[in-house]
């Protein structure tokens, strides 16, 4: 048991080693039985790893799959270390249902007119409720209701309009950018757009456009947020200090103009391609005595339900002539661990979704992994 924990040594503290490693190793003698053959050593450590990554210690991740905002892998990296549909099938309608609420639904799949919105009024509505299509995109024959006009038949009936934005766009104009609103957010609503329009509520999270820690963000009317600060609920789904403090440093940067740097995600989304393909250049080098790799254009997205995975443009290093999958795992297991895809059987690391702090550890790991031939 002390051999097969020294042999992970690193990857968690050393109780926590030793106890995994005697489950495996009690997992082992159960499967072969009686008189079985003795696992090797190299079988027990393969075991053990797959344990600790499963249910191990939160480890430091290199995320070179393109995906800017990975959902599993917390949406928004930080700085320093029906209606809708959410991961792991959880939707707005059902939650709307099981508060007590009874939800009408608007119109058709396709297709939503000012008269569909006056039919379903009634003395108890208590709310119209837009949510947009983060995700996915209706083309072809469509109509809708903007936001404003929405607005003004829900005022009209005396009952207030909250919009679930989804996304967190502050400002469709992007002014953090210096070069303004990029092409991949094209048909992204902003927030301060969705408040001018007459919304009273637009409900938004905050690790994702945003840039900030897992939270949802409620803003809008003084007398709305007021009420629901005030209901019992709140106090069980309340602020921690710590996301308080990590929200209000991600706000900041947005005040005093610092996003592009400040901000992991934008930094990520804006760094000219022509940086990525020097530093993809650099990688093919450094490993470029173990392996045979290019350096090609991509896409990458910054997904977790934004902007309908509209492509951001992307180089990436694609490594040739291996076993793929074996490569790809031990890059997973390694400290840091780094996630790659696989595409055409061949590996590759996207550079829009790597911090440029975090190149010679990647060139290290993947160095280290390549070694293992």
């Amino acid at each position: 048991m002390d051999a097969l924990a020294r042999s992970v040594e690193g990857l968690a503290p050393t109780d926590v080693l030793q106890e995994a490693a005697r489950h495996v190793i009690a997992e082992a003698r159960a499967v072969l039985g009686p008189g079985g053959a003795p696992p090797s050593l190299d079988s027990l450590r393969a075991a053990l790893v797959d344990d600790l990554m499963a249910h191990g210690p939160l480890r430091e991740v290199v995320n070179a799959t393109g995906v800017l905002l990975h959902t599993n892998l917390g949406r928004a990296p930080v700085a320093g270390t029906g209606l809708a549909e959410i991961g792991g099938s959880f939707r707005i309608p059902e939650v709307i249902v099981q508060g007590g609420a009874v939800l009408r639904e608007v119109g058709a799949t396709n297709c939503l007119h000012p008269r569909d919105l006056e039919d379903v009024m009634r003395a108890d509505t208590g709310l119209v409720l837009e949510v947009h299509p983060s995700n996915y995109r209706l083309v072809g024959f469509t109509a809708t209701v903007p936001t404003g006009e929405r607005a003004d038949i829900a005022h009209r009936h005396g009952v207030p309009l909250v919009v679930d934005a989804g996304a967190g766009l502050l400002d469709e104009r992007c002014p953090w950018l210096a070069g303004g609103r990029p092409a991949w957010l094209t048909g992204e609503p902003g927030v301060r757009q969705l408040l001018g329009a007459g919304a009273d509520i637009v409900a938004f999270s905050g690790d994702k456009l945003l840039g900030g820690p897992q939270a949802g963000v409620l803003v809008g009317s003084n007398a709305l947020i007021d009420r629901i600060r005030g209901h019992p609920l709140a106090r069980a789904v309340r602020f921690d200090k710590v996301r308080a403090a990590h929200l209000e440093a991600t706000l900041l940067a947005y005040h005093e103009g610092t996003v592009a740097s400040d901000i992991p995600f934008w930094n990520l989304a804006t760094t000219p391609v022509d940086e990525l393909e020097r530093r993809a250049e650099q990688l093919r080098t450094a490993i470029a005595e173990l392996a045979t790799a290019d350096v090609r254009p991509a896409v990458a997205a910054a997904s977790a339900g934004c902007c309908a995975e509209e492509p951001i443009p992307d180089i990436a290093v694609a490594i040739h002539g291996l076993d793929a999958e074996a490569v790809a795992k031990r890059l997973r297991r390694g400290d840091p661990a780094v996630l790659v895809t696989i595409h055409d059987g061949a590996v590759r690391l996207s550079m829009r979704s790597v911090r440029s702090a975090d190149d010679a550890r990647l060139a290290a790991a993947l160095r280290s992994a390549l070694g293992c031939r």
